[in-house]
């Protein structure tokens, strides 16, 4: 440790007359050199080797809840531009892997959206009440109570781009690829010959471990390397878990959708909401402006009986239904139906017929 030379001198001056003429002498040898201690924030600011040093990183364990998270700053870099802020590292057995904080793409790397090239959903109904499906590289948020039908819908999504020729990915942080799969094979479809053929891939990662930047950096990297066209994250939910404030987790998923769109993926991102049966919401944790396209999967009581519905909230530029239609699981997955008709309120679960007069 370069902090044990205060040790073996004397006194603080004679501490920093050693440090300038060290200075001196690195400043000659035309070599880079690498000075490493055990430092306080007050002895960063105070002692002489970090106003002669060219570069200042500083290496933290931060501590959230019961885990730890390694952090790296960049402090000083003189003459050279840096990005600022936390970084996070991991420790393994290939040594240490660096992982910058999630930002934005630069603006000019960000193609357009356009509205006259779509991609189905594989769901007919939904792609109907879209106008043709969503746009090209365009974001979903699909939102619902528990058991609505999220995981599904994104499920035949990245099924309905295999069967085009479009590999696809699916980040998942609730079931285990095992679990998806057997799910699959209960609606009669083979993931795994479409995982051979390299069209259908899962990325499983437990949220109690999670490192929201990691991950997302993680994701980016396995995107380009099979060439996905198609992305499914499931949940948003469940990614808030590995997210200190909730201003942070809506500044992960904007930039998510960007550098996704920058890679021409489309994304659908999952999202639970709390309520089985009431007023409708606007995606939880108002991500929604992250976003360009919002569904919303609700159940509805029909006569002490439960029903699925669906309607488009939100379509960034494109022409949707406005409806609220049935949407019903069938042998072969998910198909949607004929807007619920004399009823008013359905969106919030408990409708009334247009013909009874509320109390």
């Amino acid at each position: 440790s370069f902090k044990a030379i205060r040790d073996i001198l004397s006194d603080p001056a004679s501490a920093r007359t050693f440090v300038y003429d060290l200075a001196v002498h690195t400043a000659g040898w035309g070599a880079a050199s690498l000075f490493v201690g055990e430092y306080t924030d007050e002895e960063i600011e105070a002692h002489a080797e970090f106003t002669i040093a060219d570069g200042i990183i500083r290496f933290r364990i931060r501590r959230e809840e019961l885990t730890a998270v390694r952090v790296v700053e960049i402090l000083k870099l003189r003459g050279a531009n840096q990005v600022g802020g936390r970084h996070f590292f991991e420790i393994g057995p290939d040594g240490l892997t660096f992982f910058p904080r999630v930002r934005g793409p630069e603006p000019g790397s960000i193609p357009p959206i356009s509205s006259a090239d779509r991609v189905s959903t594989g769901i007919a109904g939904l792609d109907d009440m879209l106008g043709g499906g969503v746009p090209r590289t365009s974001s979903t948020v699909i939102q619902g109570a528990t058991g609505t039908g999220k995981t599904l819908i994104g499920l035949q999504f990245l099924l309905e781009g295999a069967r085009r020729g479009e590999p696809g990915i699916h980040f998942t942080l609730e079931e285990t690829a095992d679990q998806l799969r057997g799910i699959a094979q209960g609606f009669g479809w083979d993931l795994r010959e479409l995982e051979n053929r390299g069209l259908f891939s899962f990325r499983y990662v437990s949220p109690v471990e999670l490192s929201t930047d990691a991950f997302l950096d993680r994701a980016r990297q396995l995107i380009e390397q099979i060439g996905a066209k198609r992305a499914v994250l499931d949940s948003l939910t469940s990614m808030a878990l590995g997210v200190a404030s909730e201003r942070r987790f809506k500044e992960l998923v904007y930039a998510m959708t960007k550098h996704f769109r920058a890679q021409l993926v489309t994304l659908n991102l999952n999202m639970d909401i709390a309520d089985l049966l009431g007023s409708a919401q606007l995606s939880g944790y108002g991500i929604s402006f992250a976003a360009d396209n919002v569904i919303q999967l609700k159940y509805v009581e029909l006569e002490g009986k439960l029903e699925r519905g669906i309607s488009v909230l939100k379509a960034r530029g494109v022409r949707h239904a406005t409806d609220v239609r049935r949407m019903n699981f069938k042998e072969n997955g998910i198909e949607v139906g004929e807007p619920f008709k004399g009823l008013r309120g359905v969106l919030t679960g408990l409708p009334i017929p247009v013909e009874t007069k509320e109390p």
